[in-house]
């Protein structure tokens, strides 16, 4: 059965349990699922207001786009709940290589690399999208439904959650890359990601100051 597949409970079991996946990696896919599903619900809560619907065209154009733009980001973050476990269990399999010749040594070594920049490609999309979903925060807040504010600073805190805890496992998973230069360029490109969520309490503290 797939993870997204499972009761929350069952989940969130699996994530306590002695398994090492799923792990953080999910779990911050899962807080990025979560955000933006909240601003697909701020969306919808506004869009058929009476006070949204006096707004002139170019607002409620860009509030409806910013809004409908969380419902592909939703479905990857549903996906890499399962895309981050199947990542890291390629990793295990790649260890798992026999090394008793150093033919054997050597395929497994590259093996292992590849193995671990896959377990990165994955949280990199999870830390990319959540970055973008963030980016996109301000445009809804201007026009959001005053009434679920408190649900747009949620879904601002819980991407930047999520944004944090899948950059993290693109770092813990840079000593499986054997080249200085690209594990260098995997840093620089998730610190990019990282500087979003300065744009995240800012979010928030317009919607406390609301």
């Amino acid at each position: 059965m797939e993870l997204i597949d499972r009761t929350v409970r069952g989940f969130l079991d699996e994530l306590a349990s002695e398994s090492p996946a799923p792990g953080g990696g999910s779990a911050a896919a899962l807080a990025c699922a979560a955000g933006a599903s909240l601003a697909c619900m701020v969306g919808k809560l506004t869009v058929g207001k009476k006070k949204f619907l006096a707004l002139p065209d170019a607002e409620r154009s860009a509030f409806i786009g910013a809004a409908a733009s969380f419902e592909p980001l939703r479905d990857h973050f549903v996906r890499a709940i399962d895309e981050d476990a199947r990542s890291f269990d390629a990793v295990m399999d790649a260890f798992r290589l026999p090394k008793a010749t150093d033919a054997e040594t050597s395929v497994r070594n590259v093996a292992v690399a590849n193995a671990y920049r896959g377990a990165i490609a994955v949280p990199m999309k999870t830390a990319e999208r959540a970055a973008a979903g963030i980016s996109r925060l301000a445009t809804i807040l201007r026009n959001a439904n005053r009434s679920c504010l408190s649900d747009l600073g949620s879904a601002a805190l819980l991407l930047s959650a999520g944004l944090a805890g899948a950059v993290m496992n693109v770092e813990i998973n840079l000593s499986g890359i054997p080249v200085e230069a690209e594990r260098d360029d995997y840093r620089e490109k998730a610190l990019g990601f990282m500087k979003l969520r300065e744009e995240a309490e800012r979010i928030v503290a317009a919607i406390r100051q609301a």
